[in-house]
């Protein structure tokens, strides 16, 4: 005869012996206690997951217009230095480096430039403006 566990998973009591042996070792005493293991692994099992939404509900959605308008403000803080032909002494290592920084600058201040909405236009505007071209 195979030894069973013995004491309830749930409530400590201990597990009466089965009449059969054959099958699964019994891990609870009762019922009741089997349901209400039951019910807190899936109570702990949807905390766990309604936490991961909830993390990722209050990551702030940036659009990419956005994330190019943040990169060229930092860069352009970055190099501040580098457009106004302030001198500083650069390693020769590290010279290819600040060359790839103002190109970077350059382009990403003109891609924000160029992305910016223009702002749009009331109906009246708009009709003012047809009748200018006209």
């Amino acid at each position: 005869m195979t030894t069973q566990k013995e004491v309830c998973e749930r409530c400590g009591k201990p597990i009466p012996q089965r009449t059969d042996p054959r099958g699964r070792q019994a891990r609870f005493c009762s019922g009741a206690c089997r349901a209400a293991a039951s019910r807190e692994r899936r109570r702990r099992q949807h905390q766990e997951e309604l936490a991961q939404a909830h993390e990722q509900a209050t990551l702030k959605l940036r659009t990419p217009r956005e994330e190019v308008a943040d990169a060229a403000r930092v860069i352009g803080e970055m190099t501040r230095d580098l457009r106004t032909g302030r001198e500083f002494y650069v390693s020769d290592e590290h010279q290819e480096l600040v060359l790839a920084v103002r190109e970077f600058a350059e382009l990403m201040e003109n891609n924000a430039r160029r992305s910016a909405a223009p702002a749009g236009l009331n109906r009246a505007a708009r009709r003012a403006k047809k009748k200018r071209r006209h």
